[in-house]
Parts: structure tokens; C-alpha cells; sequence
């Protein structure tokens, strides 16, 4: 919005000297969508960062089992009345990324690292497949903790040191 604003600026300072009668004139355009949800994506978790700095390759050893850090998702402000009637039961959470090509289930890395992908579980155990929806969970009032665990393991490529990172977002749907 400023970079729009700051180049209607500009473009009305130029012209403000040749049509002084339109000065004050502008025009902004918003979007969005009206959506019925149960709860609210904490602020704090809508983006988040995990920094698992930095790795040795002996973690990746045969047999041993790397680094994982936990990540949370707070949904807040649930109301589990629907506004047309019934009630919201559970929430199921996808995570979308690139998919390692030669292990569909993992989530796939980019940099100079080579050899290493990103497994997601959740608290029960199930790992998450990129596009694929992990079992629902059961929805409270008020708020719901959804916990998971960022795992960093081999794929089947060789290894090779550098930096890595990934973007893979993630989508809540009730049901």
C-alpha cells in the first residue's frame, strides 16, 4: 500500500502543476473473502520460523535420528456454533510444499545442502504427505493447541554440506 501511495504521489505532484483542478482525487482497491471458521490463527503463528542452525553431518549417520524442533499452531477465539446451524467438530491441518522427488512424503529443501528433506508429524505420530490433509483433531471451545514436529532427515540423494531452507505453508479446515 505505501508503494502504491508513494507513486500516486508522485505522479500527482507532476501533473498538479498542469491540473491544479485535480488535485485530492484518488482511488485504493481492497479484496478479501467472507469465510465461516471455527477459530482464529494466533497472530504469532500465522508465520513462523524455524532455525535449526547449524547441522553436523554426522546427525545423518545411518541409524541415527537428526534434529527435530517443535511447532505449534494456536487456534483461538473458537466458537464451535455454525452460523446456518450444527457445530464444528474437528480441524484437520495441510501442509503444502515442494515434494522430495524421490520420497513423496517429504518435504523438499533447496540450497547448496543437498541429501537432506523435511519430515512434519503431528502429536499422534502421522507424518505429512505435501498436499495431503493429516487426520482431524478435536475442537474446543475457546482455543485449540495443534502440535507438530519438524524432523530434517536424508532422502536418497548424496550428502553434501551448504545451506538449506524450505517454504511450506499450511492450511486449517474444520469440519
Amino acid at each position: 500500500m505505501q508503494r502504491c501511495l508513494f507513486i500516486f504521489l508522485i505522479m500527482a505532484a507532476s501533473s498538479g502543476m498542469v491540473f491544479a483542478a485535480s488535485q485530492g482525487h484518488g482511488t485504493a482497491t481492497m479484496t478479501g473473502e467472507i469465510v465461516e471458521a471455527a477459530c482464529s490463527i494466533a497472530t504469532d503463528d500465522v508465520w513462523q520460523e524455524i532455525n535449526f542452525g547449524n547441522v553436523p553431518l554426522s546427525e545423518f549417520a545411518e541409524g541415527k535420528t537428526p534434529a527435530q524442533k517443535p511447532f505449534n499452531i494456536h487456534l483461538v477465539n473458537c466458537a464451535l456454533e455454525r452460523s446456518h446451524g450444527g457445530v464444528w467438530n474437528d480441524v484437520s491441518v495441510t501442509f503444502a510444499g515442494n515434494a522430495e522427488q524421490n520420497v513423496s512424503d517429504m518435504f523438499a529443501m533447496t540450497g547448496d545442502g543437498k541429501g537432506i528433506g523435511i519430515n512434519i508429524t503431528d502429536e499422534a505420530g502421522n507424518k505429512a504427505t505435501p498436499g495431503q490433509a493429516l487426520p482431524p483433531v478435536k475442537l474446543y471451545e475457546n482455543y485449540t493447541d495443534l502440535h507438530f514436529n519438524v524432523h530434517l532427515a536424508r532422502n536418497n540423494d548424496d550428502l553434501a554440506v551448504g545451506d538449506i531452507s524450505s517454504f511450506i505453508r499450511f492450511m486449517v479446515a474444520y469440519q
